[in-house]
């Protein structure tokens, strides 16, 4: 007879007819001498504490079977020895040490694991392309009506003899202009709650009594306006990180966005930018998510940031030539210019070196080299 439990085997063959034939088990013990000492159990408990105390059957093992008689004295009934071959041979195979069996077990848990998550991650990106999409275009259909919406009220108004005034703006962009010699520790501490740390920070806000308070006090040393709807999508596509974790991580993956702002319905880039232009009811958390832009200098620099912008400076509100400035940033690498006067050649007649046409060239060239910084010539 062979007993089995798990992984181990116990041969018994040799007490076949002695162990059928037995009607109660709670007279019979087994003592069994494995590697170090001896222990006795009931026969029908011995499988599995041999199990849990001697899980790898590398040793041999030495196995008596006894009979509690009624005059308190034992009786050895059979005596097997059961070693390593035998075991293997039971088994078919060579023993495994139950560790690497343990472990091949977790790999494959794992394994199936990670290829369930991974199906699960495909599905639900598969499903998020499809949303993203439909969210896009929904997005730029409220634009588009927006803006037929904003051109039908000017003709409007003035076919009325009127005109049409914006509605008072409800999203600002501040820019830090100025560093902190001769500051007051006041303002310095302002410029910490909006986060505006660094020369050409720039951080979005809402428009309130509270932060409208904050901006005056700071004015000297910040410009800001009310950015539009190119501003905000370039900013963010091209200057936009995220905080995650405390850490300053690159806005490269709609993953990054849905990692921290999944659960206020915030998925995706567009998601992100419609938040903000709009000042949703999660403003206050996807603008936190925004870490403060890092902008280059404006291209020629700035003219005099100790003044007001109504003054011909730099500091204070410019409305919506904030917009400009911010293109400026982008810009600054792209149209720096080499300036190169061309000389008229030698074979040209005496009349073409006069100076009359080499100032009109000079004109020319000033009028192409302004219109391209003004980006009006591509």
């Amino acid at each position: 007879m062979i007993y089995t439990e798990g992984r181990v085997v116990f041969l018994l063959e040799y007490a076949a007819d002695s162990i059928d034939n037995l009607q109660d088990f709670s007279n019979y013990y087994i003592m069994c001498w494995m590697g170090r000492c001896w222990r006795l159990s009931k026969p029908l408990i011995f499988p599995l504490w041999f199990l849990l105390s001697h899980r790898n059957a590398s040793l041999g093992f030495f196995i008596v079977l006894y009979r509690k008689n009624p005059s308190y004295s034992w009786e050895s009934l059979i005596r097997i020895s059961v070693s390593r071959e035998m075991a293997e041979e039971a088994k078919g195979g060579v023993i495994v040490p139950e560790s690497v069996l343990k472990k091949q077990k977790r790999n494959e848990e794992w394994t199936l694991a990670k290829n369930q998550e991974l199906e699960a991650s495909k599905k639900k990106k598969a499903e998020n392309r499809k949303l993203i999409f439909k969210k896009t275009e929904q997005y730029a259909k409220e634009y588009a009506e927006q803006a037929k919406e904003l051109i039908r009220m000017k003709r409007e108004a003035r076919l009325k003899g009127g005109f049409y005034v914006d509605p008072e703006a409800k999203l600002i962009f501040i820019i830090r202009i100025r560093g902190i010699n001769a500051m007051h520790p006041q303002t310095k501490k302002i410029l910490q709650l909006l986060r505006l740390r660094q020369i050409f920070n720039g951080v979005f806000l809402k428009v309130n009594k509270a932060t409208m308070n904050m901006l005056h006090r700071v004015e000297p040393y910040v410009t800001y306006g009310y950015p539009n709807l190119k501003s905000v999508r370039e900013l963010i596509y091209k200057r936009g990180y995220g905080k995650v974790n405390k850490q300053r991580i690159a806005l490269t993956d709609n993953s990054v966005i849905e990692q921290t702002l999944g659960k206020y319905g915030i998925i995706c880039m567009e998601d992100l930018i419609h938040e903000i232009m709009t000042v949703g009811p999660h403003f206050k958390e996807a603008n936190n998510f925004l870490w403060p832009f890092q902008l280059k200098a404006p291209l020629g620099g700035l003219k005099k940031k100790r003044n007001h912008y109504v003054e011909g400076g730099d500091a204070g509100n410019r409305e919506d030539y904030i917009n400009e400035l911010e293109h400026s940033h982008e810009r600054v690498n792209a149209l720096t210019v080499e300036v190169v006067i061309p000389q008229p050649p030698r074979s040209l007649p005496s009349h073409f070196h006069s100076p009359f046409a080499i100032s009109r060239e000079r004109e020319l060239l000033d009028i192409i080299i302004s219109k391209r910084t003004a980006g009006d010539l591509r």
